[in-house]
């Protein structure tokens, strides 16, 4: 008889369960069924075992899966609720919504709507149809990495719809017609109004000088949040404007415009925020006309916070940041704070505050400023409201709209290369006219003209280091000018002229060292032999000045 072994018996082409397998007992060799094998080797598990979901070595069948998830009691209707307790909570997510949503919030491609991203085509329908599908998926719209998306017509948000960009560019064609701008969304202020823009680029091609208005690249209205965070940006415009929003969180690590520095337009800028809370801006700003416009508009703010901890501009033509309030009535900018932000190359003033002098109401216009911790190499800042500049010989401070500032602050007035600018301006390193209340701790060094200039302020002190100053121009390193009660102390010196120059000032106490270079170290003027101009003054200098004596008065 022929011996076969087992591995050269044909393979079965299927297996019942009443099939037999030989068992080898050790003393005797029995048969046994395809499934008395199997379940020796991993048993069938009861209900109760399923439903608790602790053995991981035991099978379960359909039958005992529907039981487990019955004892759960979780009705389909409770999986598609977004009531508490129901919905994504049920999986541990306590965001709110029903479980289909959370599942399905996923990236949505402005492909499947269409978007093609090869720079020419536009993209702005795609876009917009990806955006609203993305509202009921509860979804994120993410663009593909290296493409760049045209917009040829107007592509509008949607509030909760995050739009990742996701190393992919945004650009506004040439060909753009509308009078508006190109990426938007208007909401009402409500919890639900976030917009989150981030993660790639942003490029203008509209020429500013052939198309009439700020048209801004993007333009966000009465949100809660408003969220740009953009890794490169380029415009011969605005690049994007807020208007009415509780916060402001806009970042560019590179914004530039594509022209030459000489050739920049007013129109260059990039961002204009209006009638805004909370503002916090970061990144580098370079080569713009101005890189912050700032507006009250009329509006009254009881409170304006301005984070520029982590920015730093460069390269401006202008004013790197423009604050200025519109209009006539009272307390439109009330308890505004600026904290940070490096500043260099700066055309005119690193900071200018603007403000009508003609006001309506009770009240100032700009009211509690506070700039801290803020450095400048170009020119540093200019607080005045304009049109108060007429007094007769006998007057004094005359009424203001501005009231209480505080500036602390360091300022270079020399470029990277180490040179003085020769631009024409307000070329001080502070500047404040017309002003009540006004206290300064400032280290300043070559500026084109005084460190320091003080013209018709009511209640001020002066304390820090001025050097270097009035390297093209300006009478003085510290220039007072018809001020009231004030005190100076510190270190004040000029390249020209004189150290400290007090016109017209009264009830001023002095304790500082003031070095003229060409003139005195402390002038006083007594314009004329007429004692009301400056008055009531004590001084406890240390002088040093080409002229007789150090002091002139």
């Amino acid at each position: 008889m022929a011996v076969i072994p087992p591995r050269n018996l044909p393979a079965a082409a299927s297996v019942a369960s009443s099939d037999v397998l030989i068992v080898d007992k050790g003393s005797t060799v029995e048969k046994a069924t395809s499934l008395q094998v199997v379940d020796a080797a991993i048993p069938l598990a009861t209900q109760e075992e399923a439903e608790t979901g602790t053995d991981n070595e035991k099978r379960v069948t359909p039958l005992r899966v529907s039981q487990a998830i019955s004892a759960l009691s979780i009705a389909a209707s409770d999986l598609g609720s977004s009531a508490s307790g129901k919905g994504t909570a049920l999986i541990g997510d306590e965001r709110g919504g029903t479980l289909e949503k959370t599942i399905a919030t996923v990236a949505i491609a402005a492909e499947t709507y269409g978007a093609v991203g090869n720079g020419t085509t536009d993209d702005s329908t795609a876009l917009n149809d990806a955006l609203s599908a993305a509202v009921a998926k509860n979804a994120t719209v993410r663009l593909v990495r290296g493409k760049t998306y045209a917009i040829g017509a107007p592509v509008f948000l949607q509030a909760g719809v995050p739009l990742d960009l996701n190393g992919a560019k945004l650009r506004r064609l040439a060909s753009y017609t509308t009078a508006e701008s190109a990426i938007r969304y208007t909401g009402t202020n409500s919890a639900a109004d976030i917009i989150n823009v981030y993660g790639g680029s942003i490029e203008d091609l509209i020429d500013s000088d052939t198309t009439s208005g700020k048209i801004s690249m993007v333009q966000l209205s009465k949100c809660k949040v408003a969220r740009l965070h953009f890794d490169k940006a380029s415009t011969e415009k605005q690049l994007v404007a807020f208007a009415e929003c509780d916060r402001v969180d806009f970042h560019v690590n590179d914004f530039s415009s594509p022209r030459a520095y000489a050739d920049l337009n007013q129109h260059c800028l990039a961002a204009e925020i209006s009638k805004c809370n909370n503002i916090s801006c970061s990144g580098y700003i370079h080569n713009s006309w101005n890189a912050l416009n700032i507006e009250a508009d009329g509006a009254s703010f009881d409170s304006l916070n301005v984070d520029l901890s982590n920015l730093i501009i460069a390269d401006t033509y202008d004013t790197a940041i423009f604050c200025r309030a519109l209009g006539s009535n009272a307390n439109q900018l009330r308890r505004v704070s600026v904290t940070g932000g490096v500043l260099y190359n700066i055309g005119k003033a690193g900071i200018k505050f603007s403000v009508p002098s003609s006001i309506t109401g009770t009240g100032y216009v700009l009211d509690q400023l506070d700039i801290s911790g803020m450095i400048v190499k170009g020119f540093g800042f200019n607080v005045d409201s304009c049109a108060i500049s007429s007094f007769s010989d006998d007057s004094q401070v005359a009424d203001s709209a501005i009231n209480s500032i505080s500036i602390r602050a360091t300022i270079d007035g020399r470029d990277d290369a180490g040179t003085v600018s020769a631009l024409s301006g307000d070329l001080s390193g502070i500047r404040i006219a017309n002003a009540n209340k006004v206290k300064i701790d400032a280290n300043i060094t070559n500026c084109p003209e005084e460190g320091i200039f003080l013209s018709n302020v009511d209640n001020f002190s002066v304390t820090g280091v001025v050097t270097e100053c009035c390297q093209t121009g300006g009478e003085a390193g510290l220039y007072v000018l018809n001020c009231n009660h004030g005190v100076i102390v510190g270190d004040y010196s000029s390249n020209l002229d004189h150290g400290i120059y007090l016109s017209r000032t009264q009830n001023v106490r002095v304790v500082a060292t003031a070095n003229g270079n060409t003139g005195y170290g402390l002038y006083v003027p007594n314009d004329g032999g007429n004692p009301v101009w400056t008055d009531f003054c004590t001084f406890s200098v240390t002088t040093i000045g080409n002229s007789s004596g150090g002091i002139f008065q």
